[in-house]
C-alpha cells in the first residue's frame, strides 16, 4: 500500500538528484497518493501540471531565478494565472530552464504513457528544448515518420517564416519560385 504522504526531508539526496524517484513520486501522486509535502517551490508548477497532490512548499535550497525572488503567495498566484490562461506547461518549461533536475524529471514524465494527455490544445508554444519532449510533439514526429514517403533523393528544408500561413511569406514565395524554375529546367526521364 502506498504511503499517504512523502515529506521532502525523507528523501535521500542521491535519490532526489537521480530524477527517477521524483518522476515516480509525481506519477503516483497524480493517481491519488502520496501527497508530496514540503518540496522546494520550483516543483509546484510541475506538480500542478501533472495533477500531483502537494502542500507546504519550501524555498528552493539553491537560488532559482523567479522562484526564489517571489513571495510564496505571489508565486502561487502566478501558477494559478498560468493555469487559467492554459499556459501551465509553459511555466513548467520556464522553470526547467533554471533547474536541470526539473528538466530531467519533465523529460521522464513526458515519456510515461500514464502522464500523457495533460493540458493539450491546438496551440503548442515551443519555448525551448524542453518543449520538444511534449507527448503531442513526439506523437506528431512519429506520425510523420510512419506516413512520410520518399519520392526523391533530394530534400529541401525550408526555414520558419515570420508570416503565417507560409504561403503569405515573402521568403517562402521566393523559395518556391526558385524551385519551380529549377524544376522547369530539369530534363525529364523517359
Amino acid at each position: 500500500m502506498p504511503k499517504a504522504q512523502v515529506e521532502f526531508t525523507e528523501l535521500r539526496d542521491d535519490w532526489y538528484r537521480g530524477a527517477e524517484v521524483m518522476a515516480r513520486l509525481i506519477a503516483q501522486s497524480s493517481l491519488g497518493a502520496p501527497m508530496l509535502v514540503g518540496f522546494p517551490a520550483q516543483w509546484a508548477p510541475v506538480f500542478e501540471h501533472f495533477g500531483a497532490i502537494w502542500s507546504d512548499p519550501i524555498p528552493p535550497p539553491a537560488y532559482v531565478p523567479m522562484v526564489s525572488d517571489l513571495e510564496p503567495a505571489v508565486f502561487a498566484a502566478a501558477i494559478e494565472g498560468a493555469r487559467r490562461q492554459g499556459r501551465l506547461r509553459q511555466l513548467v518549461e520556464g522553470i526547467a530552464v533554471f533547474d536541470p533536475l526539473v528538466a530531467d524529471v519533465l523529460h521522464r514524465l513526458d515519456r510515461r504513457p500514464e502522464m500523457q494527455g495533460r493540458e493539450q490544445g491546438a496551440y503548442i508554444p515551443l519555448s525551448g528544448w524542453q518543449s520538444y519532449g511534449r507527448p503531442e510533439l513526439l506523437a506528431f514526429a512519429e506520425r510523420v515518420e510512419t506516413t512520410a514517403f520518399q519520392s526523391s533523393t533530394t530534400a529541401i528544408l525550408l526555414p520558419c517564416a515570420r508570416r503565417r500561413p507560409y504561403r503569405g511569406s515573402k521568403t517562402h514565395k521566393r523559395l518556391h519560385a526558385g524551385l519551380r524554375k529549377c524544376a522547369s529546367r530539369t530534363p525529364t526521364r523517359s
